[in-house]
């Protein structure tokens, strides 16, 4: 069965950088759902960001691949 799939819309992004267009989808699955980021500028570092503050990550895909640190 297919996760719950959110795509975060603008009015909740924090960076400035993310309103831009261009850069990366990256997709955030958790147990109960997936979050879908777009126009990441630098997967690696929200990636970064994301593992270090979420413990309940399943795992990341970054533009449809799954994400190796």
């Amino acid at each position: 069965m297919e996760k719950n799939r959110v795509y975060v819309g603008q009015e909740f992004r924090t960076n400035p950088l993310s309103a831009a267009p261009g850069g990366s989808v990256v997709e955030v699955h958790y147990q109960a759902g997936i979050k879908v980021y777009d126009n990441i500028k630098n997967p690696k570092a929200y990636v970064k960001y994301i593992m270090a503050n979420s413990p309940d990550v399943v795992q990341i895909l970054v533009d449809g691949k799954p994400y190796n640190s």
